[in-house]
């Protein structure tokens, strides 16, 4: 979904920071439109046909519009002292210093704070807290249970 922000502030900025990007696309959304980065990536689809991983959907507006045009969405959900050590481990620039401060930076972005309550049918939440095999397993299993039921 942000990639071609992602681009477009490595050609402005070089190096990336948490900041400078969420400075950027709150920028861009202001003088656009908060959809602005739905019609990108539906731009960017537009004649693709076959299977596609949206990653970063982090808004009601584009989970919302995700769940308009997919079959099935995958949403992963870690616990923010996970995220935080992995955001840790990544080290970039900018990042938080601690878990709370992951937090309130969450809330000042405006992320989606949860799925949970969205009215959304096509909607399977995996817990992402545990290592890589895990979540491929889980995810593996919420494919099975959803072709089963479809």
């Amino acid at each position: 979904m942000y990639e071609p922000l992602k681009k477009l502030a490595r050609d402005l900025y070089g190096e990336l920071t948490r900041g400078r990007v969420y400075e950027l696309g709150k920028s861009l959304s202001e003088a656009f439109g908060k959809d602005l980065f739905i019609w990108w990536c539906e731009h960017s689809l537009r004649g693709f046909r076959g299977r596609i991983v949206v990653k970063d959907a982090r808004f009601v507006n584009e989970v919302l519009w995700l769940s308009g045009v997919a079959k099935l969405i995958i949403y992963l959900e870690s616990t923010p002292e996970v995220a935080f050590e992995r955001v840790k481990r990544r080290g970039r620039p900018g990042d938080p210093a601690d878990p709370a401060e992951l937090k309130v930076m969450w809330a000042d972005e405006g992320e989606l704070e949860s799925v949970r309550n969205l009215p959304i049918k096509n909607l399977v939440i995996v817990a992402n807290n545990d290592d890589l095999d895990s979540l491929y397993g889980k995810v593996d299993d919420a494919l099975r249970r959803w072709v089963g039921e479809v």
